[in-house]
């Protein structure tokens, strides 16, 4: 499966994903680059911003309403 198929799959299933989770879970470097390939698809994402444990802000993707 490609890392695209995965993040989708994964954002399908109501979750959220942060840059970081990505990497571990999917070994993509680039999610903005897959979102950006998901959305092409006619998939609506939504984007927020989200506090890291350390303070840091970070992307956070998830499924959005058309």
């Amino acid at each position: 499966m490609s890392q695209k198929a995965a993040i989708l799959k994964h954002l399908q299933r109501g979750r959220a994903l942060t840059p970081v989770e990505a990497l571990e879970m999917f070994g993509s470097f680039r999610l903005s680059e897959r979102i950006r390939e998901i959305e092409k698809l006619g998939v609506p994402v939504q984007r927020t911003w989200v506090q890291t444990y350390n303070g840091a802000r970070v992307r956070c993707y998830r499924m959005g309403h058309p």
